[in-house]
């Protein structure tokens, strides 16, 4: 992939077939009633059909009996070899959803032990490669660590596979952290600012700023209101700040532990704080929310699409940038845009690709040279360096579907000024 190059996935433009086998099973269940609809309609006309036939012989016109007769024989034929022929098309769509679920559980099952032995080998070499140099540097463990990790994605990818289920794995490791319960508390004042972002290049600026401003747990609840008028409301939630161990109640909810219960599909603090956050803020039933996360943030926005929705808040857009949310169900009402840098190993350690649906669109670019990498090894994870870049590629694309991303997120890419509520989330017990 080469600079100002796109690679985009899903939404409604794109060529990826999808199927909703919830939705083929409901059209197979449909069709079985057309037919014993149908079949009551034969057996209903079979017997008007005699009925008439004997009224008309019994009008001394055998002749014209036995013509309705031949007609009704011959509809009835027709519309019970339809009712036949509907009622096997049902047992293949059943069989196709049984088919289709088997193919991804198959896919899902033996996915990993294919990267495994594709990436084992160059993954082996790398490493030893880039053991040696770091023993030769005498570098710290932390950045050595960095070093080998950024040198080649697949040994990321290889570690998944090795380890095992990411969900099932992270889910157990999580149980090690005490969840706790969140503490929201406002930061400040409210401001008020007057340019609200334009595009999602703006929308990352603006968490970037909660991002550096925090050193974990905070968030911003940014109103956008156009001629006096709430149109929408943007919330930033950056990502990890704390990669303590386990033990004792942390109070920093960008912590290791709500990494884990996340993937592992647990209720975590962070994700509560969010609503309790919302609700704080005062605003209205009803508004348009729109979640931006990044690494952490990211699927703390994916997991609380549902959960504001089903609040009172619906959220129509989420953006994502370096986040794992391959395995976060996506309310069909919200859209959804994944922003992915080429390499960074974090969207992968959920070990699935992005869902490719008509409201879910992944965009993957690589805008770092070998010099930044050099500098500074996780760098095509990191907001400013990698994804800011990458958003504003984003917003200079002729792509469809996200052209028409950013048409529905006029509600929070428009208006005449912008509204800043900061929140703390803290653990507590």
């Amino acid at each position: 992939m080469i600079a100002d190059e796109l690679l985009v996935t899903g939404g409604s433009h794109g060529s990826t077939i999808a199927v909703d086998l919830d939705r083929l099973g409901q059209l197979a269940t449909q069709l079985d009633g057309v037919c014993f609809g149908l079949a009551e309609a034969v057996g209903l006309a079979a017997r008007t059909g005699a009925a008439v036939a004997l009224a008309t012989a019994t009008a001394l016109d055998p002749i014209g009996a036995a013509q309705v007769a031949a007609l009704a024989a011959v509809s009835f034929a027709v519309a019970a070899s339809c009712a036949t022929d509907g009622e096997l098309l049902a047992i293949a769509l059943r069989e196709a959803v049984l088919g289709y679920r088997a193919a991804d559980e198959l896919g899902r099952a033996t996915r990993p032990v294919g990267r495994a032995l594709i990436a084992l080998p160059a993954a082996a070499m790398t490493a030893t490669q880039e053991l040696r140099a770091v023993a030769a540097r005498r570098e710290s463990p932390g950045l050595a660590a960095a070093r080998v990790y950024a040198s080649d994605p697949a040994l990321a990818a290889l570690a998944e596979d090795v380890i095992g289920p990411v969900p099932l794995t992270s889910s157990v490791l999580g149980q090690l952290y005490r969840p706790g319960r969140a503490r929201v508390q406002p930061i400040g004042a409210p401001t008020i600012t007057g340019s609200p972002p334009r595009g999602t290049a703006d929308l990352l600026r603006g968490l970037a700023r909660r991002d550096q401003a925090t050193t974990g747990g905070g968030i911003d609840i940014r109103t956008v209101a156009k001629g006096g008028r709430i149109t929408g409301a943007i919330i930033d939630l950056p990502g990890t700040k704390d990669w303590g161990l386990p033990g004792g109640l942390d109070p920093n909810v960008a912590d290791l532990g709500s990494n884990l219960r996340l993937l592992g599909g647990r209720p975590n603090t962070y994700q509560q704080g969010v609503l309790e956050a919302v609700r704080q803020s005062g605003l209205p039933l009803g508004t348009p929310i729109m979640l931006v996360g990044h690494s952490q943030g990211g699927m703390v926005a994916a997991r609380s699409a549902a959960s504001l929705t089903h609040a009172g808040y619906p959220v129509s857009h989420v953006m994502t940038a370096g986040a794992p949310i391959g395995q976060i169900g996506i309310p069909a009402s919200t859209r959804l845009l994944a922003l992915e840098a080429v390499n960074d190993p974090i969207p992968e350690l959920d070990a699935m690709d992005n869902v490719s649906r008509p409201n879910v669109i992944t965009a993957r670019f690589d805008q770092l040279d070998r010099a930044t990498l050099t500098r500074h090894p996780l760098a095509r994870h990191d907001l400013r360096e990698s994804y800011l870049p990458g958003a504003e590629l984003v917003d200079r694309s002729d792509n469809a579907d996200l052209r028409d991303w950013m048409r529905s997120a006029a509600p929070f890419l428009g208006g005449d000024q912008l509204h800043v509520q900061a929140f703390q989330i803290d653990r507590r017990p």
